[in-house]
């Protein structure tokens, strides 16, 4: 049972990443094509369990060229670190970047009010909204 609601909760904090990200993505403009090109970073890695690594570098050197903001770089940073002190690999980065990138496009040409905290509010948000 326990290892059920970890794994729940493990799950859950995936999604919330997802969320953050993909809405920072929007406010920032980001084009989509550099949150493909962030998915693909994961590949670089020799070892599967630096590939969080491998990503979160990426991101700081995207915002070093202009292609990402530090607020994007930062927090694609704070997940990675997040899943490599979870002992994940490429299949996990893509998988909330992949996430992320759902979120961004689901978003990109709405208004949001800002960063999603949850995954829950993006949820709510998407539920809330009149559709076109």
């Amino acid at each position: 049972m326990a290892s059920s609601n970890k794994a729940e909760q493990y799950e859950l904090e995936l999604m919330n990443w997802a969320a953050k990200i993909g809405s920072q993505l929007k406010i920032e403009n980001v084009e989509k094509s550099q949150i493909e090109q962030l998915i693909g970073s994961a590949e670089l890695a020799g070892v599967e369990t630096y590939s969080p690594l491998i990503t979160a570098t990426y991101a700081s050197r995207q915002a070093s060229r202009g292609y990402l903001r530090d607020g994007s770089a930062r927090l694609i940073a704070q997940a990675m670190e997040w899943l490599y002190k979870n002992n994940k690999g490429k299949a996990e980065v893509r998988r909330l970047l992949g996430l992320a990138k759902w979120v961004y496009e689901c978003v990109k040409d709405k208004r949001i009010p800002g960063q999603f905290e949850s995954y829950e509010k993006f949820i709510k948000f998407l539920a809330g909204e009149e559709r076109r």
